[in-house]
Formats: C-alpha cells, sequence, structure tokens
C-alpha cells in the first residue's frame, strides 16, 4: 500500500481529473471561434444587403427617368392639342370654316354623327329617319358652294333609320 504524504494541492492529479484551467481557456477559443463566424456571416449579410440596396436605388432612378420622359411626352401632347384647339376657336384654321358650314346646312331630324376634313374634301357620316331629308342636306351643301355626292345610304336599327356618308369639296 502506498500513503501520499503531500498536502492535497501538491498532489499530482489523476489522468481521469478535469483541468479547469484548460476546460476555461478551450471554452473561450470556441466561443471566440463562434462570434467571428457569426460576426463574418453578419459582414456578408451586410454586403449582399447592400449590394441590393445600390440596386434598387439604381432602378428607382431608372423608374423616375421613365416617369419623367412619360409627364413630359404628356405634357407635350396636350400642349400640341391645347395649341390645336386655340388654332380652331381663334378662327384662323380653315378647317373651321369648312366645319362651320357643313353643321349650319343640318336641315332637323339629320344627326351628324363625325365629319372628316383632309384638305379640300369633307366625309360626313350620319343618320336621319327620312332618306329625303338626305336630299335637301344635298341641296344645303351645295348653297353653301360643295358639290356632295352620296357615298352610302344604309337602313339601321330595322329599318327606322337610315344611316348616310356623304362627300363633299368645296367648289372653286
Amino acid at each position: 500500500m502506498r500513503i501520499n504524504l503531500l498536502p492535497v494541492e501538491e498532489r499530482p492529479l489523476k489522468q481521469s481529473a478535469v483541468r479547469w484551467d484548460f476546460m476555461a481557456m478551450f471554452l473561450g477559443i470556441i466561443l471566440l471561434i463562434v462570434v467571428n463566424a457569426l460576426a463574418y456571416l453578419q459582414s456578408v449579410q451586410i454586403d449582399a444587403l447592400q449590394h441590393e440596396y445600390a440596386q434598387l436605388m439604381s432602378y428607382q432612378n431608372m423608374l423616375i427617368d421613365q416617369q419623367r420622359q412619360i409627364a413630359q411626352a404628356r405634357n407635350q401632347e396636350l400642349k400640341a392639342r391645347l395649341d390645336h384647339y386655340r388654332l380652331i376657336t381663334d378662327g384662323h384654321d380653315p378647317a373651321q370654316k369648312e366645319l362651320a358650314a357643313v353643321i349650319s346646312s343640318v336641315p332637323e331630324q339629320v344627326w351628324l354623327e363625325a365629319v372628316q376634313v383632309a384638305g379640300m374634301e369633307i366625309v360626313i357620316l350620319g343618320y336621319t329617319a327620312e332618306s329625303p331629308l338626305i336630299t335637301r342636306y344635298i341641296q344645303n351643301l351645295e348653297l353653301y358652294g360643295y358639290s356632295a355626292e352620296v357615298g352610302s345610304i344604309e337602313p339601321a336599327l330595322g329599318g327606322r333609320l337610315f344611316s348616310f356618308a356623304i362627300k363633299a369639296q368645296r367648289r372653286e
């Protein structure tokens, strides 16, 4: 039998004994590795989010530019329409005089659907309840200095109305 007379603090450790200073250092290193790994993953995620943010900002700038271009195009179109309407209402448009003559010569119970002025030719689309009124309308146009001819007459709404197309030209 062996008796160890050394105090407990100075006795050599057994092979199976846990060394706490080694365990504390080992856990510290593991904790340091885990913290570094999480920090690296966070930095990768931040880089990815910054890249996505940069792409979204460029996409937003592109959309803002497109919106600006669309607004400019719309403003130009509206300005062109406004200029056209001003030209018509100021009386400087020759088509206005033509339209005034065509509209003022319409007899009662004749309804116009469309009047198209293309150069010297005027196409008049409309309908009436009585077909002889189309002849009276052509005579009225001739009184205003137009030579007119009927392009087509077709019954509409079960024969209760007549749809017509008239081509007219100013006589010179």
